[in-house]
């Protein structure tokens, strides 16, 4: 019974050792910075802006974090994939709600309008702060 005992203890141990070197290497990182998960609402004049694509982009270098608002305006970022959050540090935001779709009478493509000013897409004024945890990031936009 005791040489049962070693042995399987013997056999845990090993497993454990296993177990932790493939997690440790599952779990590499990599060149991957230091990320913030980061969730908001979007508001333009007071009501939540649907269908618009939200891009962070680190001031110091680095991909773009990007996000989708649902109808109620709400969005979550994902940084690479499905992996959710944004880079640590200063970020340009960008918002737009402009898309490329096909013509169904003529087959070319063409932009809807936009409905976001530049001051918070193409020439955005918005820099925002990222830290490691959770950032709830809500933006009021105004169109005047």
């Amino acid at each position: 019974m005791r040489l049962h005992t070693c042995l399987s203890n013997k056999i845990l141990n090993l497993t454990l050792v296993a177990i932790t070197s493939l997690a440790m290497g599952c779990g590499s990182r990599g060149d991957r910075p230091d990320l913030g998960y980061v969730d908001g609402t979007i508001l333009l004049d007071g009501k939540p802006l649907a269908d618009a694509m939200v891009f962070f982009s680190p001031e110091e270098g680095g991909r773009t974090s990007v996000g989708h608002t649902d109808t109620s305006g709400k969005y979550k970022l994902c940084y690479i994939g499905s992996d959710p959050g944004a880079k640590v540090g200063k970020h340009a935001v960008r918002i737009t709600t402009s898309q490329e779709i096909s013509d169904p009478k003529t087959g070319r493509a063409r932009h809807t309008p936009e409905k976001v000013p530049d001051r918070y897409n193409s020439h955005s004024e918005l820099i925002k702060q990222i830290e490691p945890g959770s950032n709830k990031v809500d933006l009021e936009l105004r169109s005047k």
